[in-house]
């Protein structure tokens, strides 16, 4: 979580919109997958519930994951708004 924000620098912001200087970030983890950030929220879900073994910890956790894979395709609309054909290449 805390490299994904190191990486972002000044491009990170909770919620996807146009910054002052916005550039499209494609190297370390983001050379490995385009939202490490979410891959790190959906891992730590799964994890958390196999440590505790809980399934009321499974339940709660269940609502971040939705939100998580709803917001992911929103997101990645908006990218292709704010950078066009270089995020298309990036993301293919």
């Amino acid at each position: 979580f805390i490299i994904v924000h190191l990486e972002l620098g000044r491009n990170w912001s909770p919620v996807p919109e146009k910054l002052q200087g916005h550039e499209l970030v494609t190297t370390g983890l983001y050379g490995w997958a385009r939202h490490p950030m979410y891959a790190v929220f959906l891992w730590a879900a799964i994890g958390t519930f196999l440590a505790t073994l809980n399934w009321l910890v499974a339940w709660c956790v269940s609502g971040f994951v939705v939100l998580t894979l709803w917001r992911i395709p929103k997101e990645e609309r908006h990218m292709v708004e704010l950078f066009g054909r270089q995020y298309a290449e990036y993301r293919d």
